[in-house]
């Protein structure tokens, strides 16, 4: 399967399945973004299928024995939603023969998103297992799953650690692993891609912030950003994460209420440098870094 170094315990638990003949019904899959979940897919669907030639987009690729369980709205677009008449023709499709492949399989992307008739339907397809069909569930978001659902199936064993994903940025000769991996939420693929792209400048723009010498030249330069939106979504999200690794304790009770307070601030501006027409964007930058070196954090 995918050469990711942390796939290698649920690949082998699907290898071995697979070859002696006792894959389970139901696999749940719980992967979080940035770690992959795309190129997994992939190759499980290679893996359970026992075909080389599966295309990377799963969703479009039209096979006897896949399904991709997709609901669509009335234009015929796919909906991020799972409605029940998915559901009930993923029912259909788990009592048919295999007609090419040695077994079936159905996946149900980012299955958080069933709704609660199509979890019911579904909870009823999978207590009824049915011979070389096999249902799985990948999702970011378990918790939001019905447990019912949840005990019908097999949890591969993932592991997902900031240790695993910090040696993974190094050998792929990132250098900067610990700021690319703050500011994309976690996920070592997403890091990589963050690290090619201008929003990394965020990082050590909000450094410099702390500069006298500095600080208008940056305000400057992210006022004129083309990609000033996305810029404070990354501050947004390396305010976050400041927030949560500053301990609960009453020395830190005013940082972590001023990193609250700039949090909402920062979508309260990026709301209007959106929606209000001529709004001065110069001057929210301004109040931004105000309120930022008042958490003294930067």
């Amino acid at each position: 399967m995918s050469g990711y170094p942390w796939f290698t315990a649920p690949t082998k638990v699907i290898r071995r399945a697979v070859d002696e003949d006792r894959l389970a019904h139901g696999l749940l899959i719980v992967i979080p973004s940035g770690w992959g979940r795309e190129a997994f897919l992939h190759e499980l669907a290679r893996t359970i299928l026992e075909n080389p030639s599966v295309p990377s987009e799963l969703e479009t690729w039209a096979h006897a024995d896949f399904q991709w369980v997709q609901s669509y709205d009335n234009e015929g677009n796919p909906s991020k939603v799972i409605q029940v008449d998915a559901i009930r023709a993923l029912a259909h499709f788990a009592v048919q023969r295999a007609a090419i492949a040695p077994r079936k399989l159905a996946i149900l992307p980012q299955a958080h998103n069933i709704t609660v008739p199509a979890a019911n339907a579904l909870l009823k397809t999978l207590e009824e297992p049915v011979s070389n069909c096999c249902i799985v569930l990948e999702t970011s978001r378990p918790a939001q799953l019905l447990p019912t659902v949840v005990s019908r199936c097999q949890r591969l064993p993932f592991r997902f650690s900031r240790q695993e994903a910090m040696d993974f940025l190094k050998s792929q000769n990132q250098s900067d692993a610990t700021s690319c991996l703050d500011l994309a939420g976690g996920g070592p693929l997403d890091a990589i891609a963050l690290s090619q792209t201008p929003e990394i400048a965020i990082h050590r723009a909000v450094t410099r912030l702390g500069s006298d010498r500095e600080r208008t030249a940056e305000l400057d330069r992210m006022a004129k950003s083309g990609n000033l939106l996305d810029m404070l979504d990354q501050w947004y999200r390396l305010v976050i994460r400041i927030f949560s690794e500053t301990k609960v304790n009453e020395s830190n009770d005013s940082l972590r209420g001023k990193l609250l307070e700039f949090a909402d601030e920062l979508l309260i501006v990026r709301n209007q440098i959106e929606s209000v027409k001529g709004v001065n964007t110069r001057l929210l930058l301004d109040r931004l870094a105000f309120l930022w070196l008042a958490c003294a954090v930067s």
